[in-house]
């Protein structure tokens, strides 16, 4: 994926930096910011919780 990223940002004639920048920046999320095209995980989603041993 580093070398697609570069390889896209020197055909742009952009540093990586700025190629990634314009990426987020054209990014869409929804309200509460997670990306469209992403579907969020639950906190605990195929996890138990952990008993905590208290001093």
């Amino acid at each position: 994926m580093h070398r697609k990223a570069n390889d896209a940002a020197d055909a742009a004639g952009v540093s990586l930096g700025l190629y990634l920048e314009e990426l987020i920046r054209r990014d869409e999320v929804d309200a509460q910011g997670c990306p469209l095209w992403l579907t969020p995980r639950t906190q605990h989603e195929g996890q138990d919780e952990l008993p905590l041993k208290t001093a």
